[in-house]
């Protein structure tokens, strides 16, 4: 199979084009007679460069894969919406439940993955247990679902300001792509009540608060603009939610109060977003660094001032393409007259 750029000249057509420059591939063809002509763009492919066996060549090897969409999950309500015959757990009411003095309650959910049709998934749910017949691994139907039922046991000590929260995650294998950014992963949160039928009390406050988690961080937002109007390129401006792996974090204590700085890790964004656009981008402008206060009311951290933080960044345009022009002029006999 010949590959080439889309755009290329003959005499371009024998130019090596870098992987990380790929951004789809066309197949052109005949079936029976039928010409064909398929696009598949750069986010459904796998490409990686491997050594041919035996020579020193370099051939790219081309996998088309299919993408996970993302995850969601819900809290069952009533029985009627469980699968048949399934016995041993609770169900809300009024949107709340209740936890035996003592004893502990056992939750049903519902799990939702969407995708390509037969997209391989992986759910972790730490601390659930899938239902007979349900699994957290496999691969979507033909109408790119699965749903996957899992139950979960909690007990008092689970309860943290009246709340219990439970969530999951979903991530890929090499065979298939992961979702785009922030749908990978949900949570359910449900109210507690006691035997009386009051809600407990809130937790003694803590000497010094915990580092915020991802919850928490992601209400805060680092947005990347490219000002380079004279190249396109997909994803001109990205939106990079913070999490524990792309900020660094520091608390300090003022008095009674805590302030957490919310650093983010501008290099780690910058190559994420290289990546997904497929260019090579440098800032313009300097980095901003976000703050949390601990609110004692709540026991959360509180955003305070922007929430997101806006850069510039710039990527180079590419120089035109010359070409030189040798030629001279010969007679009838083939002589040359004229050689410039």
């Amino acid at each position: 199979m010949d590959a080439y750029a889309a755009d290329a000249t003959p005499d371009e057509k024998n130019t090596r084009i870098p992987v990380d420059e790929v951004t789809g591939i066309t197949l052109i063809g005949t079936i029976d007679g039928n010409s064909f002509n398929v696009t598949i763009p750069k986010d459904e492919l796998s490409l990686q460069e491997i050594t041919n066996p035996g020579t020193t060549d370099t051939i790219v090897e081309i996998k088309v894969c299919d993408k996970l969409d993302g995850i969601s999950k819900d809290l069952v309500d009533s029985a009627d919406e469980a699968p048949e015959g399934l016995t041993g757990v609770s169900y809300p009411v009024d949107g709340k439940v209740t936890i035996p003095e003592g004893g502990m309650v056992t939750l049903l959910y519902k799990i939702t993955v969407t995708g390509d049709e037969k997209a391989e998934y992986k759910v972790t749910d730490e601390g659930a247990t899938a239902v007979d017949g349900y699994s957290l691994t496999g691969g979507l139907d033909t109408n790119g679902v699965a749903v996957i039922y899992v139950t979960k046991t909690f007990s008092a000590t689970d309860v943290v300001n009246g709340v219990l929260t439970n969530s999951a995650s979903l991530s890929n294998d090499n065979t298939t792509l992961p979702p785009d950014d922030g749908n990978d992963e949900d949570e359910v949160k449900v109210e507690v009540e006691d035997e009386g039928g009051e809600e407990p009390g809130p937790e003694p406050e803590p000497e010094e608060p915990s580092d915020p988690t991802d919850t928490e961080l992601r209400e805060l937002a680092v947005v990347l603009e490219c000002t380079n109007g004279e190249v396109e390129h997909a994803e001109k401006t990205k939106t990079f939610h913070m999490r524990t792996t792309n900020c660094d974090l520091e608390i300090q204590q003022f008095g009674e109060e805590y302030i957490c700085t919310v650093a983010p890790d501008y290099e780690k964004i910058l190559s994420t977003y290289n990546t997904a656009t497929e260019a090579t981008h440098e800032y313009e402008d300097e980095g901003k660094q976000f703050t949390l206060i601990w609110s004692a009311n709540t026991n959360a951290w509180e955003v305070a001032g922007d929430a997101s933080i806006t850069r510039q960044v710039k990527c180079e345009t590419p120089e035109p393409v010359k070409y030189a022009v040798n030629y001279h002029i010969v007679d009838a006999n083939g002589n040359v007259i004229y050689n410039p």
